[in-house]
């Protein structure tokens, strides 16, 4: 699941979750607005409809407009920086080449499950390498400070800014590679992510999220993004923030539902502290018991759910995913390439879809 193994570790480089699968686009395809949409019609809404089947709900979706990025910069937790965070920060801002507003979603999960990924990236991906649906790793080297390697060239380091329970700055810089890519392209990002919950009156949580990204190119590719990468950028940063939302809401169910499951998993994990595998099964172990309690009261069958039918929608279509032709134009006097991805597959999901509160996202 490479494209999830990039976008979702909640703390990885914004230039890998903005250009990893990249498709080629078709003249019908280049968006015609600022919203750099690059899907077909048909094609955006099969998946938001799929997404919608298992019970990821966009409230909004992506944008790109100047006014909003001026408003996402202004919101930006500045007087909780340190006077060298502030400047780091800063100077990134003043020659931004990309930004995007992720689309608002909303989704059912356990919150301290949320958080806990939120505040331990590292053991997000080390569950993905646990299930062998990633290579990625992503590896802890101070208090807030990763490590990030692809497997395919492509490094980075992430520092996390300002964290609390529902707001989360990070600050990356890296070099993205591939087989695609004639040269390394490097980039340093700023992203933000925020967050609300809502507990219904049947004791579920529902989560409200959504992110900004910042991303800046050397000003020698900056032609070269504006042409190639930009329009397709949005449209998979988009994607993957979904795929980020599944993978949480997946494993959160899979915590209330198969607890021996994750307890297993937990075993199979590495790169991780014993610590933090600890941590994770008495997380598991809290949000089962919690759902168990839940569902008594509200008189709901407690009995689990298929492991298979829960974990099916993050699986890949491999036989199906056929690559196709990449794009070629010339960067900088080489030639670069945007190759094709993948889709997650179109599977069926335990989520059950009911009337919810929404949870108001904080200013």
């Amino acid at each position: 699941m490479r494209d999830l193994g990039v976008g979702c570790c909640l703390a990885m480089l914004s230039t890998m979750l903005l250009l990893h699968d990249a498709k080629p686009l078709t003249a019908d395809e280049i968006p015609a607005d600022d919203a750099g949409v690059v899907q077909t019609q048909f094609q955006k809404n099969s998946e938001l409809e799929y997404f919608e089947e298992i019970g990821i709900h966009q409230l909004k979706p992506g944008s790109s407009t100047s006014q909003l990025r001026k408003e996402a910069m202004a919101d930006l937790p500045m007087h909780r920086l340190t006077a060298e965070q502030q400047k780091k920060l800063n100077s990134l801002l003043q020659s931004v080449t990309l930004y995007r507003r992720l689309p608002t979603l909303q989704f059912e999960v356990d919150a301290d499950a949320y958080r806990f990924f939120m505040q331990h990236p590292d053991i997000a991906v080390s569950t993905w390498r646990a299930m062998d649906i990633s290579k990625f790793q992503l590896k802890e080297t101070a208090t807030g400070i990763y490590h990030a390697d692809a497997g395919d060239g492509s490094i980075g380091n992430v520092e996390v800014l300002y964290r609390d329970p529902e707001d989360t700055l990070i600050i990356c810089d890296g070099q993205f590679k591939s087989p695609a890519v004639v040269r390394p392209i490097t980039a340093r990002s700023v992203m933000r992510f925020q967050a609300s919950f809502a507990t219904q009156p049947d004791g579920r949580v529902i989560c409200t999220h959504r992110g900004d990204v910042f991303v800046e190119f050397p000003q020698h590719m900056v032609d070269a993004v504006a042409r190639v990468i930009s329009p397709v950028s949005h449209s998979i940063a988009d994607r993957n923030f979904r795929q980020i939302t599944l993978f949480v809401h997946m494993m959160s169910q899979m915590m209330e539902r198969q607890p021996s499951w994750v307890e297993s998993l937990s075993k199979k994990m590495d790169g991780i502290s014993e610590g933090h595998r600890q941590e994770f099964v008495r997380l598991t172990k809290t949000a089962y018991q919690n759902a168990q309690a839940r569902w008594r009261i509200a008189n709901l069958p407690t009995n689990p759910i298929a492991i298979d039918k829960i974990i099916e929608p993050l699986k890949i279509q491999e036989s199906n995913s056929t690559p196709a032709q990449p794009r070629v134009l010339p960067v900088n006097g080489n030639i670069s390439t945007i190759a094709s991805g993948r889709m997650i597959s179109e599977s069926s999901s335990p989520m059950r879809t009911t009337q919810i509160t929404p949870a108001p996202l904080h200013k």
